[in-house]
């Protein structure tokens, strides 16, 4: 029952619950922790000459001390002149970095957890900017407009390139490092050798037969283990399968791991290639999506198995372990999304796991600013700066206006910090903009967000004021210290929008938001399925309008989008849009998308639009000039937001913060960041 007060209290799940999860496992001459490892992940700003900067230490020292039980430094490159991929990698061939790979291994070592690094070399996926021009090598020579020229390797390449993964080994090993992931997948010189789609040498190092493609790769495994002695823990990732039309498959995989074994002590089974999309799955994959495929490898050799691949539900992992498909758990961005996560299982709270949202702006940051961004953890990137968090000065009376993740996210934070929180929330319960989004069924992950946000509010003594907005006579009589103001963004609704809409005349056709049509209608059939046969126009394509619009196709509605822009959906992280207009494309019978439009009115019969002249634009719409009407019996308006008004509150409260939307329109990044800072800082 909702009340007009309430404090969210709450027991939580028992410790013990995930048994198999947090059990030790020996592997090699490790014994970890519990079944939790830390994907492999690189930074891609260093710090000079290409060594692990302060920033970058702590944000591997903070998956140590949440609780992973092997933390994998991402990326490094064995001692060659033409194996770099990206602009800032760790290089292994370069003394100048080995102080930094000490302290990284001192900082994990600190947590209790174990050091492993990933070793590897691009092959013909490197780039020649980034390895001073020289060509690149690869297991044929080729020619190719990103790589260039790509030498074959020849005898001699060979031996030299497996001496220099030995030495990477041996680096690694006399740094500190407990383990050494040697990577054999994802497309890299490795597994170039093992794919018959790029391994056409005619000798016995290729061709059809997997025995001659895994020679390479098995020599340098060879090489590697004679080098480090047999007591080392040697970690081996491989793709279970490339999705590439003539690329290796789960047979080819099992086989080469038939083999490996003899060398290695773990073997990481991942999937694709970086132009693939199994390489990291998106929101249109189900979780632990991989595991059939480390299951397949774990039923073949006699060492231990990881499975990644898009986990961050513990009843899915554990489930993975009982049934035997794997001993352990690779995980990449849900720990980055939630570095607590092994002690959240551990301790018997995983309501609380802040489950990745797979929106790729971590992916989007890291390429566009060198930055290490997360949309639902505001310290990734920046975790050192929790290193020099004081306590308060003194224990202040907070209010927070407004339940959406940003205002969750800063009363979670000042009523940890020690203060005094009140949240009001207008609406009958927290969510915001969320609680609408989010019950799109490739949004679930947004409402699992809410959700773990809420069980962590029940966490705090914070009180929680339903159906109840902070109003300046409410702030007035009961004089806060601080008041942060999270209250969200309106619509955009154009006073234009048909003719008659100025003095209140009724609408040629129906029309509603989109947070309308997800709010009210998406769970209900009678409402959905009063819909059919109706023809449904979206005005604005941004990715609240395309999201909406997949959903629609999904339930088989016919659809069409206009936008203004030459593309839709432009406003979303650039691998998640990859991913949206696949989906997008498969359902191109029911959903068009309509550029280079803009809406002019809505008449009868449907949206009038008229063509964008926009220099440049890639739409057919650029060169025509007569308006074209878009049949509808549904209109749908998801033509952007405006911030609400939030500055009555300001002269009621010697702090006063705009958090979100209500600051700027903002995504749930800014929103979450702004609120973590809020009550991070009072």
């Amino acid at each position: 029952m909702i009340t007009e007060e309430i404090s969210y209290a709450g027991k939580h799940t028992s410790k013990g619950a995930y048994k198999t999860l947090m059990s030790p496992l020996r592997v090699g001459g490790t014994v970890w922790r519990n079944r939790i490892q830390s994907g492999p992940m690189s930074m891609t700003e260093l710090g000079p000459c290409d060594s692990l900067s302060d920033a970058n230490i702590a944000f591997y020292e903070r998956i140590a001390r949440g609780g992973a039980a092997v933390v994998t430094v991402g990326e490094s490159i064995i001692p060659t002149s033409c194996g770099k991929t990206h602009p800032h990698m760790i290089m292994l061939g370069n003394p100048e970095s080995y102080a930094s790979l000490v302290r990284v291994c001192d900082a994990i070592h600190a947590q209790g957890a174990l050091a492993d690094i990933e070793i590897s070399h691009g092959g013909y996926m490197a780039d020649p900017i980034y390895n001073d021009g020289h060509n690149l090598i690869g297991p044929v020579a080729l020619h190719d407009d990103y790589a260039g020229e790509v030498i074959g390797m020849d005898e001699a390449m060979l031996e030299e390139v497996a001496e220099a993964f030995a030495d990477a080994t041996e680096t690694v090993r006399r740094l500190g490092f407990d383990m050494a992931m040697i990577h054999c997948g994802h497309g890299w010189l490795l597994n170039q050798f093992l794919s018959p789609l790029y391994n056409k040498r005619t000798d016995k190092y290729g061709g059809a037969s997997i025995e001659n493609r895994m020679r390479f790769p098995l020599m340098v495994l060879e090489r590697v283990r004679d080098r480090v002695g047999k007591n080392y823990t040697l970690d081996m990732r491989v793709s279970g399968s490339e999705f590439l039309e003539g690329g290796a498959e789960i047979e080819d995989c099992v086989a080469f791991c038939l083999q490996a074994q003899r060398y290695v002590d773990i073997i990481n089974v991942s999937a694709g290639a970086p132009w693939t999309k199994r390489m990291v799955p998106s929101v249109f994959d189900a979780r632990g999506v991989n595991a059939v495929f480390a299951a397949a490898v774990k039923q073949a050799v006699d060492i231990p198995v990881t499975a990644v691949g898009g986990f961050a539900d513990p009843d899915g992992m554990e489930r993975v372990l009982k049934d035997g498909m794997a001993d352990g758990i690779v995980i990449g961005r849900g720990i980055v999304a939630d570095p607590d996560l092994p002690h959240k299982i551990m301790e018997g709270r995983p309501s609380t796991i802040h489950k990745c949202i797979r929106c790729f702006v971590c992916n989007e940051s890291l390429y566009s600013t060198h930055n290490l961004r997360c949309s639902i953890n505001p310290l990734a990137g920046r975790e050192a700066i929790e290193r020099y968090e004081k306590p308060i000065a003194a224990r202040k009376r907070v209010f927070v206006a407004g339940g959406g993740p940003g205002g969750l996210v800063a009363t979670i934070t000042a009523a940890r910090r020690g203060h005094e929180v009140t949240l009001f929330e207008a609406s009958d319960a927290l969510g915001g903009a969320l609680k609408a989004e989010a019950v799109i069924p490739f949004k679930a992950d947004m409402s699992a967000y809410i959700e773990s946000l809420i069980a962590e509010l029940a966490e705090t003594d914070v009180m929680v004021r339903l159906n109840t907005a902070l109003t300046p006579e409410i702030a007035s009589a009961e004089h806060p210290d601080a008041i942060f103001a999270a209250i969200g963004a309106k619509p955009l609704i154009p006073s234009t929008l048909y003719e008659g809409a100025k003095t209140g005349d009724k609408s040629p056709i129906p029309f509603l938001t989109a947070e309308a049509y997800l709010e009210n209608g998406i769970n209900d059939d009678a409402y959905i399925g009063a819909w059919d046969g109706k023809r449904i126009c979206i005005i604005g394509g941004g990715l609240v309008g395309a999201e909406v619009g997949l959903h629609l196709a999904l339930l088989g509605k016919a659809v069409t989008v206009v936008e203004m822009r030459d593309e839709i959906a432009q406003d979303a992280a650039p691998d998640y849009r990859r991913f949206l207009m696949d989906e997008i494309a498969k359902h191109e019978d029911l959903l068009t998308c309509k550029t280079g439009f803009r809406y002019k009115e809505i008449v009868a019969g449907g949206v009038l639009c008229e063509p964008v002249r926009l220099a440049g634009t890639g739409s057919d719409a650029a060169n025509r000039s007569d308006t074209e009407m878009i049949p509808a019996d549904i209109a749908i308006i998801a033509m952007g937001y405006l911030p609400k008004e939030a500055e009555t509150l300001r002269p009621y409260a010697p702090v006063f913060r705009l958090i979100g939307d209500c600051s700027r329109v903002a995504r749930v990044y800014e929103a979450v960041r702004d609120g973590y800072d809020a009550g991070a800082n009072l």
